[in-house]
């Protein structure tokens, strides 16, 4: 699921929760724990407010990172 969020967030300026649940099909306390993984491991910006949180990788950046997990 988190591979999936990514790749729903690559190429985007910022993402909210409702978007990843909308785009995913996912329920509310899914995207949220999705959310919360997506900021730990650093793909979005750390929260501040209520606004959409920043994307913080690059398609680049996530192919790479997929090639050294593999």
């Amino acid at each position: 699921l988190l591979a999936r969020a990514v790749e729903t967030i690559l190429g985007l300026e910022s993402v909210s929760l409702s978007r990843i649940q909308r785009e995913l099909g996912i329920t509310y306390y899914s995207a949220a724990r999705v959310f919360v993984r997506l900021e730990k491991e650093g793909f979005i910006a750390p929260y501040s407010g209520s606004l959409a949180r920043a994307v913080s990788v690059t398609r680049e950046q996530w192919e790479e990172r997929r090639r050294r997990s593999s």
